[in-house]
């Protein structure tokens, strides 16, 4: 009779080893992004009326594991510009209206410290511009190798979902444009495996 207390405290403390081999090692994360972005640089001295930035978007998919740093991969809009301006057009001055965006697809880590998210990636930026003149819309579009920075605090942090704010920086190198966007971010574990 007096081995019985010591089976139940035998498997009790062999519980704990067990539960821990079945703790998914590896998270999906998926965030989701909305802020309000604006464009470095100067604007052009002869607008009618401009806008700088607008409201930006972002999704992201992050992988944690038990390493320090998380890979992810963002995809992102950012609303640049728009503007209408008076221009000569060979027929007397016209009104010209143009708006400028970009998308972006990229890919880096991120570090994890208790709230507080720091990441940085570069990639791919497709920078689009749109003019309407004399009743002809043109939209031309190229290609940018681009950084991002990010860095978010989670406030609200529950099982598996987090709700924080977010400060991003990108930047599309050949074309000189630094973006900088502020907003809420939502994320949550998707899939444990």
């Amino acid at each position: 009779m007096r081995a019985a207390p010591w089976l139940v405290v035998s498997a009790l403390l062999a519980t704990p080893s067990l539960a821990k081999a079945d703790v998914p090692s590896r998270t999906l994360e998926l965030d989701a992004y909305g802020g309000l972005a604006r464009r470095g640089g100067l604007s052009a001295p002869d607008a009618i009326s401009s806008r700088n930035g607008g409201g930006a978007l972002a999704a992201t998919v992050l992988l944690r594991s038990r390493y320090f740093l998380a890979p992810f991969l963002d995809v992102a809009y950012y609303p640049l510009s728009a503007g209408e301006r008076a221009a000569d057009l060979g027929r007397g001055p016209e009104l010209v209206t143009n708006r400028a965006w970009t998308f972006g697809i990229t890919a880096g880590a991120a570090l994890d410290v208790w709230r507080l998210r720091l990441s940085a990636g570069l990639g791919a930026y497709d920078l689009r511009v749109q003019t309407w003149a004399a009743g002809e819309r043109s939209t031309v579009n190229e290609i940018d190798f681009g950084y991002v920075v990010g860095v978010a605090v989670y406030p609200v942090v529950e099982r598996r979902i987090r709700v924080g704010l977010s400060a991003r920086a990108a930047l599309m190198v050949e074309a000189e444009i630094p973006v900088l966007s502020i907003g809420l971010t939502l994320g949550g574990d998707a899939l444990s495996f």
